[in-house]
């Protein structure tokens, strides 16, 4: 698999696909390799937070604050990692009725279903803004922090995958 900004950088072996998708990010812009390291971070900081607190809570000293820092943490891996899902192209779909459509019919699918995306995003956005604005007053169980910024995720999300 050879990367699609700069060819030079394929590599043999097993780990080809893994490692040439990290190296394709790595030669782009500061604002491409933060929208990559946040959600592998947060995927990390999730998998850590609710192991650890699943071992403290049976040693008897549960960490109340793990949940609430999961939460952020999701919402900011689901809507951050969409973005790079949709850029890439490798969204869920079912394609096998599509496949078996001419070329042409196929192309007007593609813009239909990219129309339908847009709306949904816009929709998306303006609603996600209307609920940050209602959730900014709400904190979280245990952290002293507006719950916005766990909503926050959604409109800048859809307005990355835009």
């Amino acid at each position: 698999m050879v990367c699609m900004d700069n060819p030079s950088m394929s590599m043999p072996g097993l780990l080809t696909k893994r490692l040439n998708f990290f190296t394709c990010f790595a030669v782009q812009s500061g604002f491409v390799q933060c929208k990559v390291f946040v959600p592998l971070c947060s995927l990390i900081l999730i998998s850590v937070l609710v192991f650890l607190s699943a071992v403290a809570r049976t040693i008897g000293m549960p960490v109340n604050w793990a949940q609430d820092v999961s939460l952020l943490a999701f919402a900011w891996l689901t809507f951050i990692g969409s973005d790079i899902i949709a850029k890439s192209g490798s969204l869920i779909r079912i394609d096998m009725l599509a496949d078996k459509l001419p070329a042409s019919v196929q192309k007007i699918l593609t813009l239909i279903f990219d129309v339908m995306m847009v709306l949904f995003l816009l929709i998306l956005i303006v609603y996600g803004f209307m609920l940050v604005s209602q959730s900014w007053n709400r904190t979280f169980n245990t952290l002293k922090m507006s719950y916005a910024w766990c909503t926050l995720a959604v409109p800048i999300g859809s307005l990355l995958m835009i």
